[in-house]
Protein backbone atom coordinates (compact mmCIF):
# COMPACT_ATOMS: atom_id res chain seq x y z
CA UNK A 1 0.00 0.00 0.00
CA UNK A 2 3.04 2.39 0.59
CA UNK A 3 4.31 1.89 -2.91
CA UNK A 4 0.90 2.96 -4.28
CA UNK A 5 0.18 6.00 -2.32
CA UNK A 6 3.68 6.98 -3.29
CA UNK A 7 2.72 6.59 -6.96
CA UNK A 8 -0.81 8.43 -6.65
CA UNK A 9 0.85 11.33 -4.78
CA UNK A 10 3.34 11.41 -7.55
CA UNK A 11 0.77 11.74 -10.48
CA UNK A 12 -1.53 13.83 -8.53
CA UNK A 13 1.21 16.59 -8.78
CA UNK A 14 1.51 15.48 -12.25
CA UNK A 15 -1.14 14.85 -13.75
CA UNK A 16 -4.37 15.30 -11.66
CA UNK A 17 -6.92 13.78 -14.31
CA UNK A 18 -4.67 10.51 -14.16
CA UNK A 19 -4.26 10.19 -10.96
CA UNK A 20 -7.76 10.00 -10.24
CA UNK A 21 -8.61 7.21 -11.94
CA UNK A 22 -6.29 5.42 -10.71
CA UNK A 23 -7.63 6.31 -7.06
CA UNK A 24 -10.48 5.55 -8.67
CA UNK A 25 -9.35 1.74 -10.72
CA UNK A 26 -7.77 1.38 -6.45
CA UNK A 27 -11.36 2.05 -4.91
CA UNK A 28 -12.87 -0.48 -7.69
CA UNK A 29 -10.16 -3.23 -6.89
CA UNK A 30 -10.84 -2.88 -3.20
CA UNK A 31 -14.87 -2.84 -3.74
CA UNK A 32 -14.72 -6.37 -5.57
CA UNK A 33 -12.13 -7.97 -3.09
CA UNK A 34 -14.57 -6.67 -0.63
CA UNK A 35 -17.92 -8.10 -2.57
CA UNK A 36 -15.89 -11.37 -3.58
CA UNK A 37 -15.09 -11.72 0.49
CA UNK A 38 -18.59 -10.91 1.52
CA UNK A 39 -20.05 -13.02 -0.86
CA UNK A 40 -18.04 -16.01 0.40
CA UNK A 41 -18.71 -14.97 4.06
CA UNK A 42 -22.65 -15.12 2.53
CA UNK A 43 -22.42 -18.29 1.23
CA UNK A 44 -20.56 -20.15 4.13
CA UNK A 45 -23.56 -18.84 5.95
CA UNK A 46 -25.92 -20.24 3.91
CA UNK A 47 -24.48 -23.26 3.61
CA UNK A 48 -24.36 -23.68 7.32
CA UNK A 49 -27.67 -22.89 7.84
CA UNK A 50 -28.84 -25.11 5.43
CA UNK A 51 -26.82 -27.75 6.89
CA UNK A 52 -28.24 -27.04 10.52
CA UNK A 53 -31.88 -26.94 9.03
CA UNK A 54 -31.02 -30.57 6.95
CA UNK A 55 -30.15 -31.62 10.44
CA UNK A 56 -32.81 -30.56 12.28
CA UNK A 57 -35.26 -32.28 9.80
CA UNK A 58 -33.26 -35.90 10.42
CA UNK A 59 -33.61 -35.10 13.96
CA UNK A 60 -37.17 -34.59 14.15
CA UNK A 61 -37.96 -37.00 11.67
CA UNK A 62 -36.12 -40.16 13.40
CA UNK A 63 -38.17 -39.17 17.09
CA UNK A 64 -40.53 -39.22 15.67
CA UNK A 65 -40.58 -42.60 14.14
CA UNK A 66 -39.00 -43.92 17.38
CA UNK A 67 -41.65 -41.80 19.10
CA UNK A 68 -44.32 -44.04 17.36
CA UNK A 69 -42.99 -47.20 19.02
CA UNK A 70 -43.29 -47.99 22.43
CA UNK A 71 -40.13 -47.33 24.45
CA UNK A 72 -39.98 -50.93 25.33
CA UNK A 73 -40.67 -52.43 21.90
CA UNK A 74 -37.66 -50.49 20.10
CA UNK A 75 -36.48 -53.73 19.40
CA UNK A 76 -37.68 -55.72 16.44
CA UNK A 77 -39.38 -58.69 17.36
CA UNK A 78 -37.61 -62.20 16.23
CA UNK A 79 -40.14 -63.84 14.19
CA UNK A 80 -38.39 -66.96 13.54
CA UNK A 81 -40.54 -68.68 16.55
CA UNK A 82 -40.45 -72.94 15.80
CA UNK A 83 -44.16 -72.36 14.96
CA UNK A 84 -43.14 -71.08 11.54
CA UNK A 85 -39.60 -72.04 10.80
CA UNK A 86 -38.97 -75.52 11.77
CA UNK A 87 -40.24 -78.23 10.28
CA UNK A 88 -42.54 -79.97 13.37
CA UNK A 89 -45.04 -81.72 11.38
CA UNK A 90 -44.10 -85.74 11.94
CA UNK A 91 -43.33 -87.97 14.70
CA UNK A 92 -41.42 -88.39 17.36
CA UNK A 93 -39.71 -90.94 19.39
CA UNK A 94 -37.53 -91.59 22.72
CA UNK A 95 -37.55 -93.43 25.88
CA UNK A 96 -38.66 -90.70 29.20
CA UNK A 97 -37.32 -91.79 32.63
CA UNK A 98 -39.87 -93.69 34.92
CA UNK A 99 -39.94 -93.92 38.36
CA UNK A 100 -41.40 -97.22 38.80
CA UNK A 101 -40.20 -98.90 35.33
CA UNK A 102 -37.09 -99.37 33.21
CA UNK A 103 -38.44 -96.43 31.28
CA UNK A 104 -41.54 -95.00 29.00
CA UNK A 105 -40.98 -95.58 25.27
CA UNK A 106 -42.70 -92.33 23.91
CA UNK A 107 -44.23 -92.10 20.54
CA UNK A 108 -46.06 -88.72 19.17
CA UNK A 109 -47.21 -87.87 16.29
CA UNK A 110 -48.13 -83.88 15.38
CA UNK A 111 -50.17 -82.89 12.30
CA UNK A 112 -50.56 -79.77 10.94
CA UNK A 113 -54.07 -79.61 11.77
CA UNK A 114 -53.02 -79.62 15.57
CA UNK A 115 -53.90 -82.66 16.42
CA UNK A 116 -51.65 -85.68 17.74
CA UNK A 117 -51.58 -89.31 18.48
CA UNK A 118 -49.25 -90.62 21.48
CA UNK A 119 -48.31 -93.97 22.16
CA UNK A 120 -46.73 -94.83 25.49
CA UNK A 121 -45.11 -98.47 26.35
CA UNK A 122 -43.99 -98.38 30.22
CA UNK A 123 -40.92 -100.83 29.99
CA UNK A 124 -41.03 -103.93 32.22
CA UNK A 125 -44.74 -103.70 33.11
CA UNK A 126 -47.68 -106.17 31.98
CA UNK A 127 -50.32 -104.43 29.96
CA UNK A 128 -48.25 -101.23 29.81
CA UNK A 129 -48.94 -99.84 26.86
CA UNK A 130 -51.15 -96.75 26.12
CA UNK A 131 -52.72 -94.64 23.17
CA UNK A 132 -53.94 -91.23 23.28
CA UNK A 133 -55.40 -88.86 20.56
CA UNK A 134 -56.02 -85.25 20.92
CA UNK A 135 -55.58 -81.57 20.41
CA UNK A 136 -52.16 -79.61 21.15
CA UNK A 137 -51.89 -75.59 20.85
CA UNK A 138 -48.66 -73.37 20.88
CA UNK A 139 -47.94 -71.29 23.16
CA UNK A 140 -47.76 -67.16 22.39
CA UNK A 141 -44.22 -67.06 22.05
CA UNK A 142 -44.81 -69.86 19.21
CA UNK A 143 -42.23 -72.07 20.52
CA UNK A 144 -43.72 -74.56 23.01
CA UNK A 145 -46.74 -76.91 22.66
CA UNK A 146 -49.23 -78.08 24.98
CA UNK A 147 -50.93 -81.50 24.49
CA UNK A 148 -54.76 -81.65 25.90
CA UNK A 149 -55.13 -85.65 27.14
CA UNK A 150 -58.47 -86.69 26.97
CA UNK A 151 -58.34 -87.21 30.51
CA UNK A 152 -57.83 -83.30 31.05
CA UNK A 153 -54.41 -83.26 31.73
CA UNK A 154 -52.08 -81.43 29.90
CA UNK A 155 -48.22 -82.14 28.70
CA UNK A 156 -45.68 -79.07 27.69
CA UNK A 157 -43.11 -79.80 24.66
CA UNK A 158 -40.42 -77.48 24.13
CA UNK A 159 -40.22 -77.66 20.00
CA UNK A 160 -36.31 -77.59 18.10
CA UNK A 161 -34.91 -78.42 15.60
CA UNK A 162 -35.66 -81.99 14.98
CA UNK A 163 -36.81 -82.74 18.32
CA UNK A 164 -39.25 -81.67 21.16
CA UNK A 165 -38.33 -81.68 24.80
CA UNK A 166 -40.86 -82.68 27.35
CA UNK A 167 -40.95 -80.11 30.19
CA UNK A 168 -41.38 -79.89 33.78
CA UNK A 169 -44.99 -79.43 35.64
CA UNK A 170 -43.54 -75.29 35.53
CA UNK A 171 -43.20 -75.46 32.17
CA UNK A 172 -39.31 -75.67 32.37
CA UNK A 173 -36.92 -77.22 30.48
CA UNK A 174 -35.31 -80.33 32.77
CA UNK A 175 -31.32 -79.88 34.04
CA UNK A 176 -29.55 -82.33 35.63
CA UNK A 177 -28.29 -85.96 35.00
CA UNK A 178 -31.25 -86.84 33.71
CA UNK A 179 -31.81 -83.62 30.81
CA UNK A 180 -30.81 -85.92 27.74
CA UNK A 181 -33.60 -88.58 28.62
CA UNK A 182 -36.38 -85.80 28.24
CA UNK A 183 -35.79 -85.11 24.30
CA UNK A 184 -37.60 -87.08 21.74
CA UNK A 185 -36.12 -87.14 18.62
CA UNK A 186 -37.67 -86.80 14.51
CA UNK A 187 -37.82 -89.91 13.23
Amino acid sequence: MGDDNYFIKLYVFYNPVLASSLIFLKQLKYNIEMKKTILALGLMGLITVSCKNSADKYASIKSETTSEIPADKNEVPDMHTSQISLDWEGTYEGTLPCASCEGIHTKITLTADGSYKSELEYLGKEDGKFTDNGKFTWNEDGNTITLLEVNGETKHYKVVENAIIMLDKDGKVNTGDLASHYVLSKQ
